[in-house]
């Protein structure tokens, strides 16, 4: 019973021994053991009931209770027991042969281990370094051109090589494989961070402690010796959900709803009104089958994560090339004059005569008598004009106030005739910000300026004697003017470059406010409709920091957006219009998520210098977008598909292919 606390008692039960390593033969043949079991030593030790014992003179019987106590019969006269039994086989015990298959495979495993050090990678060549006893597996493509022909395992694994103390040590410490990915592996932060960025405490991640962010290892989602063409970089969405507090458990079902505007973050660089252009312009002025359709201007073979349009004259020239080219800059001109600033007998001395004046020398030379040369007195009241905004700011005058600027005006026009375009090129250096003369007056012939400067000193229109015809710098009577070439025209950029800055930089050098003024004035003339080259009706100009501040320091200045500005990368995101111009078919259903928005006040938007404030020409893209076709049993829609873990990766190392050494190929062994 249960509650018998002597049921172990030696009267009552044997004593189980289950250290000894053996057990009785009768017990494995016939689960009835002797009493007495086997001796040490494996043989029998139940042949006899008992070891009589002798006290006195006579023999007694020592059969124990639990076996039945003494025999009737006792023992015999010469002291061995009655009772005989045939003997048993003993049998080992299940201890003993499970410490004995222990010690083998303990064996087993030393030999190994001597075996693996006697045969490394090293020893073997190409691909039959997968043979070495130490390779777990063939590297991935991109790893073994590299790894094994250049360190060997040490490119990944400190330790080997290092003998038998440091794999020991290997053992006991902490080492990462993932450590030795930096070695070649770049990031645009932490490597060992999530997402290689560390967040606040809003990042979505289950948990925002800084033990959680800060260590990552490469091999919690990398796992290398998968054969040579496994892809060891896709992870499963279990993966991402493990650290993101919202689970998704597919993007139809539970990824967030897209950021109101998405994908539009800043207007773009080209002002294009896609609305009016399709819905006003192409109509008015194309048949209906000649009209554009999104790849008329859109190059869908470049397509990626935007769909980049075509040049300025596969696009635009035919309609927009004569705007450019009409619309010219005034550098200097014939201001209205109210007194005469010149000397007359200084600028006959510096200019010579006047052809009126030649041909009346000529005259008197000849014995006639010509009338005297007059000279307008009218000229300057009637011809002249304001001042043009790039000379009202080289002068630092004012354009409209005569009083002011004729005596700067009487010096200019003096310096001009003396020495062409050197005054002009120190005014324009004097002129705060960055002026740039070799660029804003490139190609521009001093002897124009001299000429002219002595013409209008003369009270006389001037007019070059050949007239260009395809744009440049040219004199138009009263002034001398630029005339864009064409689109991109080097010049044109030049001003505009300059002039966009020049208010700002007029006020950081602490200049008049006279100074300040003009140049706002050449500022708002450049960027109206009638600006050189009409540039400010497409190209957006655009706040930007400059790195390159005096001190270090960051300063806002603004920047013409010249060329088309790609989309920019969004962290961790990536999208490819490619597969889906393939399955849509190019130009048929881009309006299946590119819709127009023809409320949007689209051109004012290009109004201001803030590019994040716009009114964008499309409506937004939400997720049903997507899930039109992202969805499950139709399109993938895993993490990966649009999401990139790594912050910025890329290399700093220079990744070489190197021919990985092998037999030869013989012809004939691959059926050729």
């Amino acid at each position: 019973m249960i509650t018998d606390s002597d049921r172990y008692s030696y009267q009552k039960s044997t004593y189980e021994r289950p250290t000894f390593p053996y057990v009785c033969g009768r017990a494995c043949s016939f689960g009835q053991p002797c009493p007495n079991g086997p001796n040490f030593d494996g043989s029998c030790g139940g042949t006899t009931e008992c070891t009589p014992f002798r006290n006195g003179d006579r023999w007694e019987c020592r059969r124990s209770p639990s076996a039945g106590g003494p025999c009737a019969d006792g023992p015999m006269p010469d002291g061995t027991c009655c009772m005989q039994h045939p003997p048993c086989t003993p049998q080992p015990s299940l201890r003993r042969r499970r410490f004995r298959i222990s010690t083998l495979v303990a064996i087993l495993v030393v030999a190994a281990i001597f075996a693996v050090l006697r045969f490394e990678p090293s020893a073997f060549q190409g691909d039959q370094a997968n043979l070495s006893s130490l390779m777990p597996g063939p590297l991935s493509r991109a790893h073994s051109n590299f790894a094994l022909e250049e360190t060997g395992c040490t490119s990944c694994h400190e330790a080997h090589g290092k003998g038998v103390i440091a794999w020991a040590e290997a053992f006991v410490t902490h080492q990462t494989v993932g450590e030795s990915c930096t070695d070649c592996h770049a990031f645009g932060g932490p490597a060992t961070t999530a997402h290689n960025a560390v967040f606040d405490g809003g990042g979505g991640f289950a948990t925002d402690s800084p033990s959680a962010e800060t260590r990552t290892d490469c091999v919690m989602c990398h796992t290398e010796h998968k054969g040579k063409d496994a892809n060891i970089a896709p992870m499963k969405d279990a993966q991402c959900n493990s650290c993101h507090q919202s689970t998704v458990s597919s993007f139809s079902r539970d990824h967030p709803a897209f950021a109101a505007g998405f994908p539009h973050d800043r207007r773009g660089s080209i002002q294009f009104n896609h609305v009016n252009h399709f819905s006003q312009y192409f109509p008015k002025e194309l048949a209906e089958d000649k009209q554009p359709t999104c790849v008329t201007c859109h190059d869908v073979q470049r397509a990626g994560l935007d769909v980049p349009p075509g040049s300025f004259e596969q696009n635009c020239a035919s309609c927009h090339l004569e705007g450019i080219t009409d619309r010219s800059l005034r550098l200097i001109t014939l201001p209205y004059l109210e007194e005469d600033p010149f000397d007359m007998d200084q600028v006959a001395e510096v200019c010579g005569p006047t052809p009126d004046q030649v041909e009346f020398l000529r005259a008197r030379a000849e014995g006639g008598d010509p009338d005297e040369v007059e000279f307008d007195e009218y000229f300057y009241e009637d011809w002249g004009d304001y001042l043009s905004p790039p000379m009202a700011l080289m002068l630092g005058a004012p354009p409209d106030d005569n009083y002011e600027y004729n005596e700067p005006v009487g010096e200019f026009f003096m310096a001009l005739a003396e020495s062409g375009l050197e005054p002009m090129v120190e005014r324009l250096e004097a002129v705060p910000g960055d002026a740039r003369p070799e660029r804003l007056l490139a190609g521009l012939d001093g002897e124009l300026l001299r000429r002219a400067a002595c013409a209008w000193m003369q009270k006389m229109e001037y007019e070059a004697p050949s007239e260009l015809t395809g744009g440049g710098w040219q004199s138009e009577g009263v002034s001398v003017s630029y005339r864009p070439t064409g689109h991109a025209d080097p010049i044109a950029r030049a001003w505009f470059d300059f002039a966009v800055n020049a208010p700002r930089a007029a006020e950081a050098a602490g200049a008049d406010e006279i100074v300040i003024e003009q140049a706002e004035l050449l500022q708002t003339t450049l960027l109206g409709d009638t600006g050189l080259g009409n540039c400010a009706k497409c190209h957006a100009v655009t706040e930007v920091t400059d790195k390159s501040g005096e001190g270090g320091e960051d300063a806002a200045k603004l920047m013409v957006e010249w060329g088309y500005q790609p989309v920019e990368d969004r962290p961790y995101v990536q999208y490819d219009h490619g597969p889906h111009v393939n399955l849509l078919g190019p130009g048929t259903l881009c309006a299946t998520c590119h819709k127009l928005n023809p409320e949007a006040d689209y051109a004012a938007s290009f109004k201001h210098f803030d590019a994040t404030d716009f009114a964008p020409g499309f409506k937004p893209i939400g997720k049903e977008t997507c899930t039109q076709c992202h969805t499950e049993a139709k399109v993938r829609q895993d993490c990966q598909l649009c999401h990139e873990y790594h912050l910025e990766p890329g290399f700093i190392r220079t990744m070489g292919f190197q021919q990985t050494a092998q037999e030869p190929e013989r012809p004939g062994q691959d059926g050729g």
